[in-house]
């Protein structure tokens, strides 16, 4: 209910705002990350930006993603999953904005943060192989992959950088935790001796 509750709110208020504010474009210049408002130092917009999507169609791709991944991140690591997926979104859109195709002036959508909750899964279930079952960590690599690829290939306005940049995000974060944590959570029990 967490993922589709903020996937339903942030549409919802993109809704909203647009009808109060004129427009999408109104709502991305008010909210969005927009690139000269980055570099006047409006970096707070690094957390508003990804929320907003470009269109329905933009939106329901991620929302899907979003009920997918969401609640098998939440299974596995509770809490730490959102703030994994809140602190990719902010770094992905940072990425797009300094590494990305300059040919447009904003980015947008909540594919960075999906995109660091993949990366996440796949190191953990890399570094604890009993953390999910057998395959799963390379059927999730296996998906960001062509999500990214498909993404390029299928749209020029695809933001790659912040892609990658969100799957990066997630893999590292998954590696912090484990080096200041070590394992993680939610390990099977080692198998108790029977006599």
């Amino acid at each position: 209910m967490l993922w589709a509750s903020i996937g339903l709110l942030a549409a919802g208020l993109q809704v909203g705002l647009a009808d109060a504010l004129g427009g999408n474009a109104a709502v991305f210049h008010a909210y969005g990350v927009m690139y000269d408002r980055i570099e006047d130092g409006e970096l707070w917009r690094l957390l508003t930006g990804p929320f907003l999507h470009y269109s329905p169609v933009h939106f329901l791709n991620n929302f899907v993603l979003l009920l997918l991944i969401g609640p098998l991140s939440w299974s596995l690591v509770r809490g730490t999953s959102l703030a994994v997926f809140l602190l990719g979104n902010a770094f992905g859109a940072f990425a797009q904005f300094a590494l990305g195709e300059q040919a447009f002036d904003n980015c947008g959508g909540i594919s960075f943060g999906l995109y660091a909750l993949f990366g996440y899964l796949i190191g953990a279930g890399v570094s604890n192989r009993r953390l999910l079952p057998r395959g799963l960590a390379t059927l999730l690599c296996g998906i960001a992959l062509l999500g990214i690829v498909s993404s390029e290939i299928l749209s020029p306005t695809a933001a790659t950088a912040g892609h990658v940049a969100g799957l990066l995000v997630g893999v590292s974060c998954q590696i912090a935790a484990r080096r200041l944590f070590g394992a993680t959570r939610r390990s099977p029990p080692a198998p108790v001796a029977r006599g």
